[in-house]
């Protein structure tokens, strides 16, 4: 059980950063996309400067997650401090009318869809293991060997797709790997 809790460390850092971004005068849907480049530039980022130590490893990662979300929480009360409000709480009484109604049901209506279809995906990804050919061949072996050798350096491999493709779903799924200590996550990226 605290092994799930561990592999949630990271998405609760990605609400908190979404929210500390809301905050700051920005709607919902600007909050939503600079938290979440926000949270993957960390991820990579830690991955980077520990793997340059040889220090990937479980400890270091919820040290890590722990740090950005006691950071995110400090940013979002202390703008709380300062009387920034998210745009969604002030814009009915600027716009007023009809037309703010009308947009607010379609906004409502889009937000609910795209929750439903999240949420299906989000189940499936849950109960489903990592079962697809590219997973199976080179995007889980390199984190395992990523694990393994507590870095990201290259390693030897008759596979050029573990050493060539774009590292960055996999450097995600490190962090969800090593948090949970099994693959019972690694489907949440995709």
């Amino acid at each position: 059980m605290l092994d799930i809790l561990f592999g949630l460390l990271p998405l609760v850092s990605l609400a908190l950063l979404i929210a500390s971004y809301y905050h700051r005068e920005l709607s919902l849907l600007e909050a939503a996309v600079i938290g979440a480049l926000g949270w993957g530039l960390a991820a990579v980022t830690s991955l980077e400067l520990l793997g340059l130590a040889s220090q990937i490893d479980l400890l270091s990662l919820i040290i890590f997650w722990l740090l950005v979300s006691i950071g995110a929480i400090i940013t979002s009360h202390m703008q709380q401090k300062k009387g920034l409000t998210p745009l969604g709480r002030n814009s009915a009484a600027r716009d007023g009318g009809v037309h703010a109604q009308t947009g607010d049901r379609l906004h409502v209506a889009l937000a609910a869809s795209a929750a439903a279809i999240a949420a299906v995906t989000t189940t499936v990804a849950l109960v489903a293991a990592p079962n697809s050919w590219d997973s199976l061949t080179y995007h889980l072996p390199r984190v395992e060997q990523w694990i393994q050798e507590g870095s990201l350096a290259h390693f030897p491999t008759a596979s050029m797709r573990q050493l060539a493709s774009n590292p960055f779903a996999e450097m995600l799924i490190l962090h969800f790997r090593l948090l949970v200590e099994r693959d019972c996550l690694d489907n949440l990226v995709q």
